[in-house]
């Protein structure tokens, strides 16, 4: 299956913000990040990652146009993954 067009940027992506967010801590116990450059919804952007998704493009993680473009991705797929979660707890049925 040949994959083409935003959807092959976004799946990288998603998958260093699904990674990131593996845990098994909650979020108030979590200790945050100290190289945090940005939040969405609490949920932190770390310096890390931004370098991790210029890699996985084969972008140079050292251009701060580049480094700019893919905070932006990211706040993006961190808000649209934000939001599914957010949803998936509405449809999940109550446990009495």
């Amino acid at each position: 299956m040949k994959v083409s067009g935003p959807i092959r940027l976004l799946i990288p992506a998603l998958l260093v913000i699904g990674l990131s967010a593996c845990g098994g801590a909650d979020e108030a116990s979590q200790a945050q990040p100290v190289d945090a450059v940005a939040r969405v919804d609490g949920v932190a952007i770390t310096s890390a990652m931004i370098d991790r998704h210029l890699q996985s493009r084969g972008r140079d993680p050292q251009q701060a146009e580049q480094r700019e473009a893919a905070l932006e991705e990211l706040i993006r797929v961190q808000a649209v993954a934000n939001k599914a979660r957010r949803e998936d707890q509405h449809l999940q049925p109550e446990v009495a």
